[in-house]
């Protein structure tokens, strides 16, 4: 969701609402035939599928295609922060590009293999993923500089942040969501 403009991703496609989610219209991206991932933030969206990635600068109006920061890359999911750079979560690692694509930097401080969810927490300022084959969610406060680790107990597919709580989704357990810790022990 990204203002009056929704984007979904379901089994019928990638789908597109202009008002609030009354009505939705299936979208078609040039050169990402199977969309896999979607990340909004104001007027950038940016989508993925395996191996390519497009963005949109105007709510989806045009796409153009991101130059890929290798040709063997296995595109899992994709993000963008507030200060407009996408970030790229791959089988290889993560990626980030602060030029819309144009270039792109390896995130080399994270170590944790096919990293499948990547996600800016708006409201805890910080980049939170989570990899294939981890019970940890990873989280950096300082753009990617150094990461620390959130146990979850759990082995994670997805991650989203929910009024300071982290919801995860599980391979086979369904959905899991941090303890509230905000309340007084008595």
């Amino acid at each position: 969701m990204s203002g009056p403009t929704w984007y979904a991703l379901t089994s019928a496609g990638f789908l597109i609402s202009s008002d609030l989610g009354h009505t939705w219209q299936r979208a078609e991206v040039p050169g990402v035939p199977s969309v896999i991932s979607v990340a909004a933030l104001d007027r950038v969206v940016v989508v993925a599928g395996r191996d390519a990635a497009a963005v949109s600068v105007n709510s989806a109006e045009s796409w153009l295609p991101l130059k890929a920061p290798d040709e063997d890359l296995t595109i899992n999911a994709v993000s963008v922060d507030p200060n407009g750079d996408i970030w790229l979560a791959a089988r290889e690692g993560v990626y980030r590009s602060t030029n819309v694509g144009d270039t792109w930097k390896r995130i080399y401080s994270l170590r944790l293999p096919n990293v499948v969810s990547i996600q800016f927490d708006e409201e805890g300022r910080r980049i939170l993923a989570t990899g294939a084959s981890s019970t940890s969610v990873v989280e950096s406060l300082d753009h990617g500089r150094t990461w620390s680790l959130i146990n979850s107990g759990w082995p994670l597919r997805n991650v989203r942040s929910a009024h300071g709580r982290l919801l995860g989704t599980t391979p086979f357990d369904g959905v899991v969501i941090q303890p509230d810790t905000s309340a007084a022990v008595r």
